[in-house]
Order: structure tokens, then C-alpha cells, then sequence
């Protein structure tokens, strides 16, 4: 039988009383976060959850932060390695995780969180865009200053159609996806690696690694794809979000108005 939460072998009866409380079902919850960051996630935010003082606002004004920084600084001349690009990513990817379990064990929930967390969303659809910066400075043609204005259009059509049209229309379509996957271990795969953001920064190490010297065309290519298939959801996306005006949304939000599925 599948475990209905993500879950560690040593997990005590208070930490599994926690999962059931702070985090989302499996059929509710993405990939990667599932995976890898849900597992852990939950022992850090029982910790916080002990300091007194700390509230969920502050967790995510911290990845808002290092969001932004992280931004500058790779599309910046002096832009760290892929390694540490991927790390960045998932450390703000976990804080995005803990800000909500915290908020939920704690009881804390304010309209503000709501907004600091959709402009954490907006940071984070940042990122690849500030890859794509630094790649496209490494490359000649004509055809760059054409990539850089499909990369913006991207950016701004993805940041649109996820904490936009949650703020602006009351629209959440980021849970709408999910159901399709965890259903077989190399769909999961080939969804992770091919078809999500966190697939391309964890792939973009790897890839420059395995091709030597043929490794900055083959990081162009790897991140070309997902941008292309960042375009194909965005598509799918606004489809949902057309299909979703005047209806009620499935899933009830939880404190920071994300749905709990």
C-alpha cells in the first residue's frame, strides 16, 4: 500500500503526527518535494517551531532573500558553478516548504504570509531565467538578443500564470498537475529530469560534467529543452486557468493560501 505522506524509516509517532498535520499527500504534492525535500523538511520546521519569536513570515522573507541574491548573482560576470547553482535552488525550495508546515503546526497564518509567499514564487520562476542570462553571455549570433526577449516573455508568462492569477484572479492551477505523476517510477523520472526546473538545475552539473569539452553546448541544449518545456505548461496552464473562471477551486488553501489538495 502506498504511504499517504512522505515518511522515514526512524520517523518517531510525534514527527508522523506532524507529516499528517503540516504536509501534503502524496497524489497532492510535487515530485521533487515528495522525493527528497518533504522527507526532511518536517524535523527543521519542528525545530523552528520551538523558537519562540520565529514565525513563518520570517522563514520566507530568508528565502525571498536568498532568491533574489541568488539571482544576481548568477546571471552576474561573476556566477557561481552549476553545483552550487543547484544547491542555491534547493535550499530556497526547502525553505519554501518549511515556511508552510511552519505556519500550519503553529497555527500562524496572516495575509501578508500570502503575499510573501507568492513573491517567493516570483523569485523562484526567476532563476532559470538568470541562467539563461549567463548562457546566452557566453554565446555569439544574432539570434541571442532574440532568445533573451523569448527568455523574459517566458518568465513574465510563467510568473503570471502561477502567483499572478493566484493574487490577481483567485486562480490556483499549480496542484492541478500533480495527480498525473507517482504513478510509475520512470514516468517519475522522466517528469523530473526532462519536464521540471528542478530537473534542469540539478541536470545542468551533471550534463557539463559528462560532455568534457563539448560541455558548454551541450548545457544550451539541456537548458533550451527546458525552456520549451517550460512554454508547453505555460500553455497548459493559461488553458486551466480559462477553463477555472467562475468555478470554485478543488482544493481548500491552507494558512498561507496554498492548496492542501
Amino acid at each position: 500500500m502506498r504511504e499517504a505522506w512522505p515518511d522515514l524509516w526512524f520517523d518517531s509517532p510525534e514527527v508522523r503526527a506532524a507529516r499528517r498535520l503540516a504536509q501534503k499527500q502524496r497524489d497532492c504534492e510535487e515530485l521533487w518535494a515528495w522525493v527528497f525535500l518533504r522527507r526532511f523538511s518536517i524535523y527543521i520546521s519542528l525545530g523552528l517551531a520551538r523558537l519562540r519569536g520565529l514565525t513563518p513570515n520570517h522563514v520566507t522573507l530568508a528565502a525571498v532573500s536568498l532568491a533574489a541574491g541568488t539571482a544576481l548573482w548568477i546571471a552576474s560576470p561573476a556566477s557561481p558553478s552549476f553545483v552550487a547553482q543547484a544547491a542555491l535552488y534547493n535550499l530556497i525550495y526547502l525553505l519554501d516548504c518549511i515556511d508552510g508546515e511552519l505556519a500550519r503546526l503553529t497555527g500562524r497564518s496572516s495575509r501578508s504570509g500570502l503575499w510573501l509567499d507568492n513573491l517567493l514564487w516570483m523569485l523562484l520562476l526567476t532563476l532559470p531565467l538568470a541562467v539563461g542570462v549567463r548562457l546566452l553571455h557566453q554565446v555569439q549570433g544574432t539570434w541571442v538578443n532574440v532568445a533573451f526577449v523569448v527568455l523574459i516573455l517566458n518568465a513574465l508568462f510563467s510568473i503570471w500564470l502561477t502567483a499572478g492569477a493566484h493574487l490577481a484572479l483567485g486562480v490556483d492551477v499549480s496542484h492541478l498537475s500533480v495527480p498525473v505523476r507517482k504513478r510509475n517510477p520512470a514516468l517519475d523520472v522522466s517528469i523530473l529530469c526532462l519536464g521540471s526546473e528542478q530537473g534542469m538545475f540539478l541536470g545542468l552539473p551533471i550534463v557539463e560534467a559528462l560532455f568534457g569539452k563539448w560541455g558548454p553546448q551541450a548545457v544550451l541544449v539541456w537548458y533550451a529543452w527546458h525552456m520549451a518545456a517550460a512554454g508547453a505548461k505555460n500553455v497548459w496552464r493559461a488553458r486551466a486557468i480559462l477553463g477555472s473562471s467562475g468555478r470554485q477551486g478543488a482544493a481548500a488553501p491552507d494558512e498561507r493560501g496554498i492548496p492542501l489538495c
